[in-house]
């Protein structure tokens, strides 16, 4: 039974992961797009460690596992985090993502060579 939940929390890690990562790479402020990869990071650091830290690959330390260690300080600024990068994916539109042309003129007119 330990197995298929481990990969089931796995998959969900990394659905949350290329999440934030999509979130970053179509957003257009770059506040928004470092805010977004600074969480996706921050949570990605702290599975790694915790899962070195559950397989006795690297020190004990009190790291919590977002969104699953207890603990409400931990489960409260992992939602705030969750919230400022879903604030930076209101700016995002996949559907329309900036696409430079290879047609030359097109792209004289969108680049202004001095």
């Amino acid at each position: 039974m330990g197995v298929p939940r481990a990969i089931l929390l796995f998959f969900l890690y990394f659905l949350i992961f290329s999440c934030g990562l999509s979130i970053a790479r179509f957003t257009r402020e770059p506040y928004g797009r470092l805010v977004a990869v600074g969480v996706v990071v921050t949570w990605a650091v702290q599975v790694f460690i915790n899962v070195g830290m559950t397989v006795q690959l690297m020190p004990v330390t009190g790291l919590p596992l977002p969104f699953m260690s207890y603990g409400g300080s931990s489960l409260l600024s992992s939602f705030i985090a969750l919230g400022s990068s879903s604030t930076s994916a209101a700016d995002a539109s996949p559907s329309s993502p900036t696409r430079i042309s290879s047609d030359p003129l097109s792209l004289r007119e969108r680049v202004r060579v001095r």
